[in-house]
Order: structure tokens, then sequence, then C-alpha cells
């Protein structure tokens, strides 16, 4: 049963996301709680709060802000509505849980940044994958030095979205390879090298709809190490993540997400190999559904009046790095890259 000082979540949109990732991770944690959801349109709104046992309605996104039993805003909204409604959220004195993407350009992202401070309250960018316990242990491999100097990392996330119409070949709503599976290719490799500042090499992509359906780039670290970044919405390849190093190496098979719900109960998705020498270590971690780890570093966070791991600086860099990849590659984009702030 949840406790009477549980965080109380509004969330604004009923995206699919709820299905396989919030509400699970809701359900999952202690101290949270779904109180109030909010849509355009009421019945849309109506139905969600139905299937996920939510105990208010809301017809518009403001009543959520306005809310004063609302503690916690998600944020699920198509990319390019992300950073207004994050801002009108810290504005209305809410935390704020923000899907990735940030934003639609680092700008953007770094407009943020002076509200989040003055505010005292928590924001976070939800790159759920990076809570889970097989990145802490990946980091910890990494960095004890078993696999040696990194030289190289890689990753990869395609899959196919069959609708056209959907948001993510939109390109007014910051759609893209790379703003929707890509960014976390991009998360991995700056983890992975250890480094932030990074010059894109090369990069290509294939436009569809005027928005990237496949991006390849090649990365180069301030610290050396080499990347590679492979995405697409256009086809099926299966996900990975590699790191290399002087003395050995690290494979992962679906790291984003480690672990789902499936069928009622949380499931492992990954496969992570470590060679070091003629050895291969299968590794394991305890299974946790990876959304659930995510939002116990969020309430955490929120308690202790703290930011989170993936932080609005975080995002900032993710975004920095994006820009350049589709800069270096030529996709055109319909927004001004020198943002200024609406409201």
């Amino acid at each position: 049963m949840k406790k009477k000082s549980a965080l109380r979540f509004g969330i604004i949109s009923t995206a699919s996301i709820l299905e396989y990732g919030f509400m699970p991770a809701v359900r999952l944690t202690e101290g949270v709680e779904a109180s109030a959801i909010a849509s355009r349109h009421i019945d849309k709104a109506k139905k969600a709060a139905e299937k996920y046992g939510i105990p208010k309605v809301c017809g518009s996104y403001n009543d959520i802000l306005n809310d004063p039993e609302i503690d916690c805003v998600y944020v699920p909204l198509p990319n390019a509505l992300h950073v207004e409604w994050a801002r009108r959220a810290l504005k209305a004195g809410k935390h704020v849980l923000c899907e990735k993407p940030l934003a639609r350009s680092a700008p953007e992202a770094r407009s943020l940044a002076g509200l989040v401070k003055s505010s005292g309250l928590t924001f976070a960018e939800a790159f759920q994958y990076r809570y889970h316990p097989l990145m802490e242990k990946v980091g910890s491999i990494v960095r004890s030095g078993r696999i040696g100097d990194v030289v190289r990392v890689e990753a990869s996330y395609c899959e196919i979205i069959p609708n056209r119409k959907a948001v993510q070949f939109d390109p007014g709503m910051a759609g893209g390879a790379l703003m929707d599976v890509g960014c976390y290719c991009v998360n991995f490799c700056r983890f992975a090298a250890g480094c932030d500042d990074a010059e894109v090499t090369g990069a290509r992509s294939k436009i569809v709809n005027g928005v990237d359906g496949e991006t390849r780039a090649e990365l180069l670290f301030g610290n050396g190490v080499r990347a590679t970044v492979i995405c697409s919405i256009l086809k099926t390849t299966p996900c990975y993540a590699a790191v290399a190093g002087t003395k050995g190496t690290i494979f992962i098979l679906n790291p984003f997400p480690s672990a789902l719900m499936t069928g009622g109960k949380v499931t492992d998705m990954y496969l992570c190999l470590v060679r070091t020498g003629d050895k291969i270590e299968n590794v394991r971690v305890p299974t946790k559904l990876t959304y659930a780890c995510q939002m116990e570093a969020f309430r955490d966070a929120v308690r202790a009046g703290e930011q989170p791991l993936i932080n609005i600086h975080d995002a900032t860099a993710n975004m920095t790095l994006i820009d350049a990849i589709l800069a270096r590659a030529g996709v055109p984009v319909p927004y001004p890259q020198k943002y200024k702030p609406r409201i």
C-alpha cells in the first residue's frame, strides 16, 4: 500500500510508454503514485485513467500544473514539446521527469538550466537504462581497468516504425531516428568513453519525410576514444552496445532497456559478455525493471533535494552531440537553433 507521504505524479499525455514503462514502474516503486492524468481530449484521459487506475482526470495540461496535490510532473509528449512543458511545470513548482530527448536542440536544453537551479526542484531526463544495475556493472568494469584503456565504443538501436504519419516522422515535432532511438546510442557512447567533448568525424543519414530515417556517425572524443552511432526507424537489426579496450571487450545485447515487464513479470532482456584474454564471462545482475530503477532514483533525488544522474547538464551534453551529428549529416531542421523561451 502506498504511504501518505508518497510523491504524487501528474502525467501530461496518454502516450504508449505509460503501458510498458511508466505505470509498471509506479506500481513497483514504494513512495510514488500516479495521481492524475491529462490529455487535450478528455475522453482519452478518462480511458487511460480507467485502464491504469489513476484517480484524477484532467482535460488540460495546465490543470495538472495548477493542482496543489501534484508534486511531480511526467512529460512524455512529442520531442518538440518537452522543454515548453518542462519549463511550465518547473515554474509551477513541480519536480519534472521528462522523456528523452529533452529538447529540439542544445540551446533549447541549455535554456532550462538556470530555471532548474533557481527553482531548487529536481529535474531528470528519462534515460532509464542508465539507472539499471547492468549499467552500474558496466561502468565499474570500465573504471576498474579490467578491459584496459577504452579505445572504441559502438552502439546501435534500429527499429521499424511503420506508420509514416507517426510523430517520429514529423520534422516539426523533432522526429527522426537520431532523436527517437539514436539518442540512446549517443548517451551510451559518452558514458562508456567517459567524455562529453567529441568531434563528429563523419556522418550520413537517409532522409525520409524531412527527418533522418537512418543515421550513422563516427565520433572522436577529446580523450582519444573513437565511437560509432548507428540508428534507424526504417529497419530492425539487433540492438547492441560494445566497448573495446586495450585488454578486453564488453558486448551487450539489448541494453536499452535491460529489463521489461512481460506477461505480468519483470523479464531480463539483455546479454552481457566480458572478454579478457581467453576468458569470457557472462555478466548477470539482479533482475529489476529498468523503468523502476529510474523511478527509485528520481524519488530519492526529490527526497534529498538533489539532481539525479541524468540531469539538465547531462541532457544538454547529449543534445550538443546530437546537434553536431545532424549538422554533419546535413539533416535539415525546421526550427531555429538559437532558442528563445516562449514562456
